[in-house]
């Protein structure tokens, strides 16, 4: 193509149109920039997040910490406490539960404890004890301290009984219906442990469960003999044989070799004879059930375990229909434990040495 012809159809070439997207391209658009006080208000947030972050997970307040030290980071409103008496756990809930705490807590005696753990993203400190103890918790501002004192049981009380509800978890005892055994003495156990809490006569009660778990004999004996004085085991009785709707009442079985006698260590003398006579008599009276006696067993393996002074309480035949009705109606249950209640006050006044002369 020749210069003049290329001239010639570039001058004859229309203009583009106005609207054309070629003849004005789009602009790049610039990213809209934050304002000061929206940035501002991010690093607010962030110093707040990690603020809190220190704060709740590791417990730190440093205000309290400068001002009163670490023993003031820990109050008794702030501690819960969930005991396991039975399995020797002592594990205790704080509200804030610093990193350096470790350092602050004194444990006296040591040697009933055989494991101290600490957990502080769970702001908990866990005691495992060669035996069950009494826990005191005392806080020493001048000294930035926490001091747990433990003590045997025997130390601070003149009388302890042993409650044991039979059964529980996977072995509910005997079953009639929907109701088992575990729970029927659990609740009369529970009812007899808060009346002994209530009173005004130094006797200190242990339960070897508070709810339906498991306990096996060993572990009920070893509790029992590390701490107490009296054991009683409660149960309800069972009878599937012929005629099985007419038998009913209450006894109470007992070991009569009396294996307490040995235990050098027992701070209170009474035979296992004596001891559920005066349940059986005290449960006869108040439930007005038909009196079935008292009777000797060797076989039963928690009284054969138990080195103080104890008894296998049978309240009630949950084969028979009315008897059940009983054992299942709290009325009855309350006056049951009032029942053993009032037994438990009459065997610590019993002295076995002075019937004996």
């Amino acid at each position: 193509m020749s210069y003049h012809r290329a001239a010639r159809e570039h001058h004859n070439r229309r203009p583009l149109p106005s609207h054309h997207p070629r003849r004005h391209p789009p602009r790049r658009k610039r990213p809209k920039r934050l304002s000061i006080r929206a940035y501002i208000l991010i690093i607010l947030i962030i110093i707040a997040s990690l603020v809190l972050f220190f704060y709740n997970i590791l417990g730190v307040d440093t205000e309290t910490e400068e001002q009163l030290g670490y023993a003031a980071t820990l109050n008794v409103s702030s501690l819960n406490t969930n005991f396991d008496n039975t399995q020797l756990i002592y594990r205790f809930y704080y509200t804030h539960m610093p990193l350096e705490l470790a350092r602050h807590i004194i444990i006296d005696p040591f040697n009933l404890a055989k494991l101290i753990t600490f957990s502080p993203l769970e702001n908990t400190l866990t005691i495992y004890t060669v035996s069950p103890v009494i826990i005191d918790i005392t806080y020493d501002y001048e000294n930035n301290n926490i001091n747990i004192t433990l003590y045997n049981p025997r130390e601070l009380y003149s009388h302890i009984v042993i409650i044991d509800p039979g059964h529980g978890g996977h072995d509910p005892g005997a079953v009639v219906g929907p109701t088992t055994e575990s729970e029927i003495v659990l609740s009369i156990s529970l009812k007899l442990y808060n009346i002994l809490g209530e009173s005004d006569n130094n006797i200190k009660a242990y339960m070897t469960r508070h709810n339906d778990i498991f306990v096996s004999f060993e572990e009920r004996a070893d509790f029992a003999n590390s701490i107490g004085d009296i054991f009683i085991s409660l149960h309800a009785n069972y009878f599937d044989g012929a005629g099985s709707h007419l038998v009913y009442g209450t006894e109470v079985l007992f070991n009569p070799e009396n294996p307490h006698k040995t235990n050098t260590s027992n701070r209170f003398d009474i035979d296992n004879a004596t001891l559920a006579q005066i349940f059986q008599d005290n449960l006869v009276y108040e439930l007005q059930t038909r009196d079935r006696g008292i009777l000797e067993h060797t076989g039963l393996a928690v009284l054969n375990l138990v080195n103080i002074p104890a008894s296998f309480l049978e309240i009630e035949f949950m084969t028979n229909q009315a008897s059940l009705a009983n054992l299942t109606n709290p009325s009855f249950q309350l006056r049951a434990a009032e029942a053993l209640y009032r037994s438990i006050i009459t065997a610590f006044n019993y002295s076995y040495n002075d019937t004996s002369e």
